[in-house]
């Protein structure tokens, strides 16, 4: 399905409040304009690469707003946090899609993806953020001073250093969170502290590389509802600290055979980690599409 092609003529509907865009919508010439849009409560849909950004910055009215952004200059970073720590809107809700762009006709350098991540997680209008290419530092920060508003977070395809369990933990409104597709660094264990993710309704852990061990202490994550376990192709076996979380009620695990015997036993009787979840409503298991592939062969063999 082909972009959605928006007339450039939105700017004459000087009473318009409440504007929702596909997100993938182009003009036929320039960018699309939002000038003089005083009354413009509602923006969702806008994207960097085909709005006037310098537009909606004056759009004093606007309390809503959903962005998709690709950073291909550093300074594009600064314009945002900018933007979004100004006093000069009202901005209530903001949910922020960014995507870092390193390539041959981009200026941005690799080392210039660093996510500046502690200046938007103090940004009070953005509840919720999503960050692509991205890379994090978590071990050279110290504990937010303030607290976050942000309730949803993915990282995908991101490079991360440092345990992002130790600092995210400490996001008091955080309620859903996923990691997919990210590369750990420099470790190869994860920690959930006590306390930590006091308001997490939702964890997905996909894809996440060289994760061998994951801890979950007693009185984390006491409000977990949902949890996603996929794809984590080292990690040994489901945490002994999820038995504790009697919030727990949908599990859906796609892992290879090894692991998911731990949990089903050879016989379908229970394995060695079953009692972890045995508390669980409904348990999903399924394997990886090769490993269900090469059992397809055999079968058919």
């Amino acid at each position: 399905m082909g972009s959605i092609i928006v007339p450039n003529v939105l700017w004459k509907l000087k009473r318009l409040r409440h504007l929702y865009l596909d997100i993938f919508h182009i003009t036929r010439k320039g960018k699309l304009s939002f000038f003089g849009l005083s009354k413009l409560e509602t923006l969702m849909g806008f994207h960097k690469d085909n709005d006037d950004f310098k537009d909606v910055s004056e759009l004093s009215n606007l309390r809503r707003l959903e962005a998709k952004v690709y950073i291909r200059e550093k300074k594009e970073v600064s314009e945002i946090l900018n933007y979004l720590n100004s006093k000069q809107h009202i901005l209530r809700e903001v949910q922020l899609d960014i995507s870092y762009f390193v390539s041959q006709f981009t200026s941005l350098k690799e080392e210039e993806t660093i996510v500046p991540f502690k200046d938007f997680f103090t940004c009070l209008s953005i509840h919720q953020f999503s960050v692509s290419q991205g890379k994090f530092e978590f071990q050279k920060v110290e504990p937010l001073l303030f607290p976050s508003n942000l309730n949803d977070l993915r990282l995908w395809r991101c490079a991360i250093q440092g345990d992002p369990m130790d600092f995210l933990g400490k996001l008091s409104n955080l309620k859903k969170l996923c990691l997919e597709d990210v590369d750990l660094v420099d470790i190869k264990m994860m920690i959930c502290d006590e306390n930590a993710f006091p308001k997490l309704l939702s964890l997905d852990l996909r894809s996440v590389s060289k994760l061998e061990s994951w801890v979950v202490a007693q009185e984390s994550m006491p409000n977990l509802s949902d949890l996603t376990i996929e794809c984590c192709l080292l990690l040994e076996m489901i945490p002994d600290g999820l038995r504790y979380i009697t919030t727990l009620k949908k599990l859906n695990i796609v892992m290879p055979k090894k692991f998911n015997q731990r949990i089903q036993g050879v016989d379908n009787r229970g394995g060695v980690d079953y009692d972890q979840i045995s508390h669980v409503p409904l348990i999903t298991l399924g394997a990886p599409p090769w490993e269900r592939y090469r059992e397809g062969l055999d079968i058919t063999a």
